[in-house]
């Protein structure tokens, strides 16, 4: 599996709300990170799941069974972008007994996974254990942890997540 990236632009989003990561169940993941140059091809996949091989390429030491009567799985795949909303697919190539085929996913379409501007009018973010900040045109007496907020550039809760 390798992801391509179709087109880049820079982010035009006016308003970004970073969600910390929650309620999720431990499951397989990939993670490609399409920052950086839209010649460049994505780095990854990398091993998202929590444990020693996080961080490393994921086939490496990994593979993804299919056929066989193997089970369904599900299984999680997350783009990391830094300045750059793209436009993304993922080939996935495989071989059976008639041979090697490649499988464009998904489809005809694509991902697009939206960046968060450098300076959106409008920021909002949950600081862990103390509640929301927000930044920009908005009313803060309502975000009692704006200040916390000031000291790191929008988008610092998305990537401290992806980390």
């Amino acid at each position: 599996m390798k992801a391509v990236k179709d087109s880049c632009r820079p982010s035009r989003a006016v308003a970004a709300v970073d969600l910390p990561l929650a309620g999720s169940e431990g499951r397989q993941g990939l993670m490609w990170d399409l920052s950086g140059d839209t010649e460049i091809r994505p780095k990854g996949p990398y091993v998202l799941d929590d444990g020693e091989d996080q961080g490393k390429l994921f086939f490496r030491h990994n593979v993804i069974e299919l056929g066989n009567g193997q089970s369904n799985m599900a299984m999680l795949i997350q783009p990391r972008v830094s300045d750059l909303t793209c436009t993304w697919h993922i080939d996935a190539s495989y071989t059976d007994t008639s041979g090697t085929h490649t499988q464009r996913i998904p489809g005809t379409g694509t991902f697009t996974t939206e960046a968060v501007p450098a300076s959106p009018l409008q920021y909002f973010g949950n600081v862990i254990g103390r509640g929301w900040g927000c930044l920009g045109d908005v009313v803060r007496e309502n975000c009692p942890t704006a200040e916390d907020l000031e000291q790191f550039p929008p988008g610092w809760l998305v990537e401290q997540a992806q980390t």
